[in-house]
Order: structure tokens, then C-alpha cells, then sequence
């Protein structure tokens, strides 16, 4: 994450954020740095999760782009509502279906994954 940076112009992929931030308040100080001054050096994070629940706020508060599948704890559902302002992601999509909302869009867009 320092690497990442301090190089500039890279992102950051993570596949299970809760690997790497297991509590609200246990994450590296390095992720908080690219999650709130990252963008003016074009270091940015991709990161990913099955529970959001359990991830940082910061995460969910500097986030631009959310793909919401099916998740099946209403308290998944509830903080992704809670962070975004959005209610139709209390509902299920279902199915290879997934929710798309970026920061700035009226409504999110009802999806399908092509397989």
C-alpha cells in the first residue's frame, strides 16, 4: 500500500477487503491514506467484499462505484443503503443480476452479468 503510494498513477486491487481490514478499526494506515488523498496522485483502490458489514467506513465513504450482488444479511444490505442513500438495494437481484451506482447518478442501474 505505501509502494502503491507512493509510486503514483497505479491502483491497488483487493480481493477480499476484509483480509486486509478485518474491523471498522483495524485497517492499515497506508489504506487510509490511499482511500483519502490516493486520487490526487491517481492511487486508487479496487477493493472488494462479500460483508460489508464488517469493513471500515472509510472504505464505503470514499467509494465512487458500487456493484451490488445478491447478499444474503439484511445487514449487508442495510449499510450499502446506509452509505449510498440508495433503498433499492435492500432488494435482491437475483440471479447472475447486480446492481450498478456510481456517486452522482439519480437511481442505480438493475444489471446482468453475461456469462
Amino acid at each position: 500500500m505505501s509502494w502503491v503510494y507512493k509510486r503514483e498513477n497505479t491502483i491497488l486491487w483487493i480481493d477480499e477487503l476484509m483480509e486486509v481490514a478485518p474491523s471498522a478499526h483495524n485497517y492499515p494506515k497506508e489504506l487510509k491514506a490511499l482511500y483519502t488523498r490516493g486520487r490526487s496522485k491517481e492511487a486508487v483502490v479496487w477493493a472488494c467484499t462479500q460483508r460489508p458489514t464488517d469493513i471500515p467506513v472509510i472504505a464505503m465513504a470514499n467509494s465512487s462505484h458500487y456493484f451490488i450482488f445478491t447478499m444474503q444479511n439484511p445487514d449487508d444490505r442495510k449499510k450499502i443503503v446506509k452509505a449510498t442513500g440508495m433503498p433499492q438495494f435492500m432488494e435482491q437481484p437475483g440471479g447472475h443480476n447486480f446492481w450498478y451506482w456510481k456517486v452522482g447518478m439519480q437511481n442505480p442501474v438493475l444489471a446482468k452479468l453475461k456469462l
